[in-house]
C-alpha cells in the first residue's frame, strides 16, 4: 500500500490506455497543473506519472526540471535541454554527431531543434511566479513539438491560463490512520488498544498530509 497514493496500483492498471488515447488525439501542447498545499503529494504524483512505462513508450523525450527559488532564465532553458538529452543516446542523429553540450547562449534554439516534430513530456516541478515570467517565451519554443506533447506543472497556487487543473486535497483522518497503522504495524495480528490509540493520535496531528505520515514512519 502506497502511503501517499494508496490506489496507485489501480491507477497504473487503468492509466496506460487512457494516456495513449489522449496523447494521440491532442493537437499542440497540453498543459496540466497539479495544485495543492505543501505535503499533499504533488511531486510524488508527478513522479508516478513520469516513470510510468506507458509514458516512457508514448513520448520521444521526457524531461524533469525543478524550479528553484534562485531562478535564472538562461539556466531554465539550458536545464530543460539537458533534461531531454539525458534521456536519449548522446550521438542521436537529431542532436548531432558529437556528444551534446548545451550552452546557455544557444539553449533556446537547442530546445526548439530537439523537440521539433517530437512528442515530449516535460515536468516543471515547484513552479511559482518564476514560471509565470517565462511561460510565454517557453510556450512559443514548445510549439514545434508533435501533437500530444504534455507539460505537467506542480505548483501550490500558480495556475497557467488555459491549463487543465488537478487539485490534490488533504487525506481524511480515518484513511490516513488506516494507512499509517498498516505501515507501522504490518501484519501484526494482535494490536493492543494502546497501539491503536497511538496510531490515531499520530494521524490526528498530520493535518491530512500523507508526506508528514511518511516522514513520521522514517
Amino acid at each position: 500500500m502506497n502511503i501517499i497514493f494508496p490506489n496507485v496500483e489501480e491507477t497504473e492498471h487503468s492509466a496506460p490506455h487512457r494516456l495513449q488515447e489522449e496523447t494521440r488525439g491532442t493537437a499542440g501542447v497540453r498543459v496540466v497543473c497539479i495544485t495543492g498545499e505543501a505535503g499533499v503529494g504533488k511531486t510524488a504524483l508527478a513522479q508516478v506519472i513520469y516513470n510510468h512505462p506507458n509514458v516512457k513508450e508514448a513520448f520521444h523525450h521526457r524531461g524533469w526540471v525543478f524550479l528553484s527559488h534562485k531562478f535564472d532564465s538562461n539556466d531554465f532553458f539550458k536545464n530543460i535541454v539537458c533534461s531531454f538529452v539525458t534521456n536519449q543516446h548522446p550521438y542521436d542523429s537529431e542532436v548531432g554527431m558529437e556528444p551534446f553540450q548545451a550552452s546557455s547562449n544557444s539553449s533556446e534554439h537547442d530546445l526548439s531543434r530537439i523537440i521539433q516534430n517530437k512528442r515530449f513530456f516535460l515536468v516543471l516541478d515547484n513552479a511559482k511566479d518564476n514560471l509565470q515570467r517565462q511561460w510565454k517565451k517557453l510556450r512559443a519554443k514548445l510549439t514545434g513539438g508533435a501533437a500530444g506533447s504534455i507539460v505537467l506543472v506542480t505548483t501550490r497556487s500558480e495556475v497557467i491560463a488555459g491549463s487543465e487543473v488537478i487539485t490534490l486535497g488533504t487525506m481524511p483522518a480515518d484513511i490516513l490512520s488506516t494507512i499509517l497503522k498498516h505501515h507501522a504495524f504490518g501484519n501484526i495480528r494482535i494490536r493492543t488498544a494502546c497501539l491503536e490509540s497511538i496510531g490515531d493520535e499520530i494521524s490526528g496531528k498530520l493535518h491530512g498530509l500523507p508526506l508528514l505520515a511518511q516522514l513520521y514512519l522514517h
